[in-house]
C-alpha cells in the first residue's frame, strides 16, 4: 500500500511523507490527508457517529465524489489484502524485502508480534 501511495505521489509530483503511517499525525503531504486518515480510522473503528461526523467534514472539503473515491480506495486496499491472504498468494522476495524494510523503519520488527500498531 505504501508503494502505491509513493507511486501516486510521483505521478502527481507530490512529496509523500510515509512517516505518517507510523505516527498517525500530520497529513503525509496529501491534500486533506489528515482528514482522510481520520476517515480511515473512523471506518475501521465501526463507530457510526464518528464515521458520519468525519464523512460530513470530508464532503464539505472534497465533495461527495471525493468521499466516494476515498471509500473505494479503502475498500480496494482491504479487498486486495484479504484476497491475497485467502488465496495463499506467495509474495515475491523483492516485495517482501521492501515491505520488511518499511516495517522495520517504523519499528514493527521490535514489536513482539511484528505487527503494525
Amino acid at each position: 500500500h505504501a508503494g502505491l501511495l509513493r507511486e501516486g505521489g510521483i505521478q502527481t509530483s507530490t512529496e509523500i511523507d510515509l512517516s505518517v503511517i507510523a505516527t498517525a499525525s500530520g497529513d503525509g503531504g496529501v491534500p486533506s490527508g489528515g482528514l482522510l486518515i481520520n476517515f480511515v480510522d473512523a471506518t475501521m473503528s465501526a463507530d457510526h457517529e464518528e464515521i458520519d461526523r468525519v464523512r460530513k467534514k470530508l464532503v464539505d472539503l472534497i465533495g461527495a465524489r471525493g468521499v466516494v473515491d476515498a471509500a473505494a480506495v479503502m475498500a480496494i486496499f482491504q479487498w486486495n489484502t484479504r484476497a491475497a491472504d485467502a488465496a495463499g498468494i506467495l509474495v515475491e522476495e523483492r516485495t517482501r524485502s521492501g515491505r520488511n524494510k518499511i516495517g522495520n523503519a517504523f519499528g514493527f520488527d521490535k514489536r513482539i508480534d511484528g505487527l503494525a500498531p
